[in-house]
């Protein structure tokens, strides 16, 4: 159920981030300028659309994901939105 309107304002005060997740092995290549990992491949650019499509507060995952995870996290609350269109994927 959605929250009522004054409950979400409380809760969703200030900044509203994005976020989108992808599960799979990826590139890592060490820079040796900054002596950390760049991380790239089709699972970091999947995760990078899949953000892309979300609005602040939301949490967008794929479905290898939600393979990953089912059963392994009971409180978390899914909703399918259905198929929905990536650039360049």
């Amino acid at each position: 159920d959605p929250l009522p309107l004054e409950a979400y304002r409380r809760q969703w005060n200030g900044l509203r981030v994005r976020v989108g997740v992808h599960y799979g092995a990826g590139d890592i290549k060490l820079d040796p300028v900054s002596r950390g990992y760049d991380y790239y491949g089709t699972v970091v650019n999947t995760a990078a659309r899949v953000e892309s499509v979300c609005h602040g507060g939301q949490i967008g995952a794929t479905k290898a994901v939600y393979d990953a995870l089912r059963g392994r996290a009971p409180d978390v609350e899914w909703t399918d939105l259905g198929p929905q269109p990536l650039r360049g994927l």
